[in-house]
């Protein structure tokens, strides 16, 4: 079986046509809509999968980890997408001497480790290894370089990492959310690291979707690429607000009767904060 179920994806559509009634798109709903020219990746088709350290490993030629939409020109992701739920949490696979690496089967232009050596920024993945413990291969699939960002150390073990345990919690909570991770490029202030000339961003954005009940709701955050203490609660905004700032249609997926009061408030009780 192929690695990789790679999709290099020169659409003809201005825009993916992702809207679907009741919001039910066959576990899609992480998917943002997807413009003409972007680059895909789709990581996929694991035979390793035990949702708990017990469970006997199966095959899954379908199951999808994550979706990336790869920046060429800034030489990391736009934005990585997945679903987590309680049954994916608790596995198996450990972090242990997994190293980052170029991913060979995907025909686009990356950054390997030589760029990030010695550049004073960590290799940030956007999505985290911590969430893919029910496959060994698709956690190492979160070390490719398709996912990862020039990120600050604080930011990346401390405010970014606190915020990925709280959605963990939230899958825990909930059953299942749906995630969007990815830079905010802004003005490079930082101007690029290696050879490749890999873009620093100057911030990060993660938005989330869950059920609840008959509807949804939705909260998103974005922290600036520094060392500055960054609880995630000071970090909120809507999705509305987000799109804005990326261009990006989040959680297309949702009929366009709910999107817009889902996207453009949130609530924060529901999320516990």
């Amino acid at each position: 079986m192929k690695k990789n179920k790679i999709s290099a994806l020169l659409l003809t559509l201005p825009l993916f046509a992702c809207s679907v009634p009741g919001g039910q798109a066959d576990g899609r709903l992480e998917l943002p809509a997807i413009r003409a020219g972007e680059k895909i990746i789709e990581y996929s088709g694991y035979t390793d999968i035990a949702y708990s350290s017990s469970s006997s490993k199966q095959a899954d030629p379908d199951k999808v980890a994550f979706t990336v939409s790869f920046d060429e020109v800034h030489r990391q992701p736009k934005w990585v997408a997945y679903s987590l739920s309680r049954q994916e949490l608790g596995g198996y696979a450990k972090r242990g001497e997994k190293q980052f690496h170029k991913d060979p089967d995907a025909n686009v232009r990356q950054a390997d480790r030589s760029d990030y050596r010695r550049s004073g920024w960590t290799n940030g993945h956007m999505a985290p290894a911590g969430d893919f413990t029910w496959s060994d291969r698709a956690m190492n699939d979160t070390f490719n370089y398709t996912n990862i960002c020039p990120q600050d150390e604080y930011n990346n073990g401390k405010a970014w990492n606190n915020l990925e345990k709280r959605v963990r919690d939230w899958a825990r909570q909930f059953g299942e959310v749906y995630i969007v991770s990815g830079p905010i490029i802004g003005e490079a202030e930082n101007g690029t690291i290696g050879s490749a000339r890999v873009t620093v961003p100057d911030a990060f954005f993660k938005a989330v979707l869950a059920r609840d009940g008959s509807s949804y709701q939705a909260v998103a955050f974005i922290m600036s690429n520094d060392s500055t203490p960054q609880p995630y609660n000071d970090c909120v905004v809507t999705v509305n607000e987000l799109e804005s700032i990326i261009g990006t249609d989040l959680f297309c997926a949702l009929d366009d009767s709910v999107e817009e009061g889902v996207e453009g408030s949130v609530n924060k009780h529901f999320w516990g904060m």
